[in-house]
Order: C-alpha cells, then sequence, then structure tokens
C-alpha cells in the first residue's frame, strides 16, 4: 500500500498540551478540517485534561501525493503515521460519516503498529452503504458534470435548520474545488469497504472490548433520503452498532442534519469529555 510515510497530514490542535490523552478528529468525504471549528470553540471554553486535532485528509486539505493511492487502508495508514510522528499517547480515533471507517481500519491497522495506542474510538454520524435501499441510483452511468450537481442536491439535504449558513457555503465551496477523479476513487473505495470489509471489522472490535462512543443525528429513508433522528429513535446504523459492539455507548442527537458537531456542538463536546474522562487513564 503505498503511502508517504514522511509527511505529516496539515492539521489543527488545541486543548492541553501536556495532557497524555488526545482526540484525533477525521472528517467525512468531501470535507475537511475546518469542520471541526465550531466543536473545537466549545472545548476550547470548557478546557478539557486531553489535547485535540483534526487532520486534513489527502486531496482534502493535505497533498494527494501522501496517498498517490486512494482508499481505505492508505488513508488510515496516513492518520497513523501523523499520530506516531506527532508522539501521541492515549490517542482517542474520532470520525464523521466515512471518517467512521476510516478510523475503524486505522484501528485494526494500529494492532500491528507500534507506538501507536488506540483508546477508545467515537463514531459522529456513521454510515453503511450496505445499510441503504437496494433502489439507489448508480452514477456509473453520469456524467461528471451530472456527478456533482447530484453530489451537491444531496449534501443540501444533509443541513438542518441549526446548521450555520457560512459552513453550508465553505462546505459546498471546498467540495467543488476537490480533485474529482481522485475522491472518487475514494468514495468506490470506502463503498467497497462497506461491502467486504466494515462488519467485520466492527466485530473485531467489539471482540476486543474497545472502548465506543456513537453519536448519531440521521438515518436514511427507504427513499434514500437524509431523514433527522429524534430522541429515543433507532437507525439502521444504529442496530448494526448494537449487534457488533454491544456494549458501545450510543446516543442520539436530535435537532441536528448530518454534521452534529457542527449542529449541536455543545451536546457532542459534553459527550466526548464525559467519554474520555470515565475511559481515560487517571
Amino acid at each position: 500500500m503505498q503511502t508517504n510515510a514522511s509527511t505529516i497530514l496539515k492539521h489543527v490542535r488545541g486543548g492541553n498540551s501536556d495532557a497524555k490523552q488526545c482526540v484525533v478528529f477525521t472528517h467525512g468525504w468531501g470535507c475537511h478540517a475546518a469542520d471541526y471549528h465550531h466543536l473545537f470553540d466549545v472545548l476550547k471554553q470548557h478546557s478539557p485534561d486531553f489535547q485535540y486535532l483534526a487532520v486534513d485528509l489527502p486531496g482534502h486539505g493535505s497533498p494527494k501525493d501522501i496517498c498517490p493511492e486512494a482508499n481505505v487502508t492508505s488513508f488510515a495508514i496516513s492518520i497513523l503515521e501523523t499520530v506516531r510522528q506527532l508522539n501521541l499517547r492515549e490517542v482517542y480515533l474520532a470520525g464523521h460519516s466515512m471518517g467512521c471507517r476510516l478510523i475503524s481500519k486505522a484501528w485494526q491497522q494500529a494492532r500491528q503498529t507500534h507506538g501507536v495506542e488506540i483508546k477508545g474510538l467515537i463514531f459522529l454520524d456513521g454510515s453503511s452503504f450496505k445499510l441503504r435501499p437496494k433502489s439507489e441510483i448508480s452514477e456509473d452511468s453520469l456524467t461528471q458534470q451530472e456527478k456533482s450537481l447530484r453530489r451537491i442536491q444531496l449534501f443540501q439535504t444533509m443541513f438542518s435548520d441549526n446548521t450555520p449558513e457560512d459552513f453550508e457555503l465553505d462546505f459546498l465551496q471546498h467540495l467543488g474545488s476537490l480533485d474529482k477523479t481522485y475522491i472518487d476513487g475514494l468514495r468506490k473505495s470506502y463503498m467497497g469497504f462497506d461491502q467486504d470489509g466494515l462488519e467485520d471489522v466492527l466485530a473485531k472490535i467489539g471482540r476486543a472490548d474497545v472502548p465506543l462512543l456513537s453519536l448519531q443525528s440521521t438515518d436514511i429513508s427507504a427513499d434514500n433520503e437524509r431523514v433527522q433522528l429524534k430522541a429515543g429513535e433507532s437507525s439502521k446504523w444504529i442496530e448494526l452498532v448494537q449487534e457488533k459492539v454491544p456494549y458501545a455507548e450510543q446516543r442520539v442527537i436530535s435537532r441536528s442534519g448530518h454534521f452534529p458537531h457542527v449542529d449541536q456542538p455543545e451536546e457532542v463536546a459534553a459527550l466526548i469529555i464525559e467519554f474520555v474522562a470515565k475511559h481515560g487513564s487517571p
């Protein structure tokens, strides 16, 4: 698997630099590290006893040549290499959307990687294409322009009334600036991982008794539309996590679209602080 291990992913960082524990946030497909600034602003107000940083994945803010092959495994390795080279210890990996796949794979890779200790995992509105309706429209027959238009339309349905307007504008502008061939390759990779690898990795996480916090805000309807969850509701993803990782700490983040860390940063920050305090070293 080709990766340029000598390069650290671009990142933004905050928190207690002397703390042993660190939460490393990974964004989703078409996103970037700046998506976490709303959450980081809240974390800064609470002064938690841990470091936190958000990475820019290759082709999304970091150079593509860090991972010439845009796939789940190479991206997971690039995250671990950044953790290792920054000499971070007692790491919690947090991932949003596609980032849930990447941090799950990174946890699996870390079991064979010396010097990287993954203390726990945090999912932010995870999903799997394997759980989606079979009627989902394939993009194979669409032109590049049609693909781009369709994705922008789909992403606009991921926002809620609580999504800041500046975030929506920044997100759509960033998505439009990316190398479409490169990120399409990544998308195909994680869709394949959903079909052939994700459930197996989740089962391994469950057997290893790794602390897992899963914060879910949406589900995919029978019409392939993203719908917001209300308190007490379940989803196909929640059920999958419960099956594979029965002890997982799962919470529904209501009044949120697909970006709970943007729409409800106070609630997400409080749950992450509580999770790290519960499972971290004294």
